[in-house]
């Protein structure tokens, strides 16, 4: 991943190790969080919704199968 808030992007060469060259990500996971280029919380945002909704769907499953609250 490459962080970079200069005004004038410049292209900066790809990284080589051996003869492999290492593949940039746009965001990153670490340390639980998740992390793009340009630091924005788009992806840890559009990642929370995703896992509450799922959350959601199964709570209204377990209602409409008639579970008490206190199962919840």
């Amino acid at each position: 991943m490459l962080i970079d808030f200069r005004r004038n992007i410049t292209e900066i060469p790809a990284i080589n190790l051996g003869d492999d060259q290492i593949s940039r990500v746009m965001s990153y996971k670490l340390l639980g969080l998740w992390l793009d280029d340009d630091l924005k919380w788009i992806t840890i945002t559009e990642y929370n919704i995703k896992n509450g909704a799922k959350r959601l769907s199964l709570l209204k499953i377990l209602r409409s199968d008639g579970a008490s609250e206190d199962d919840f």
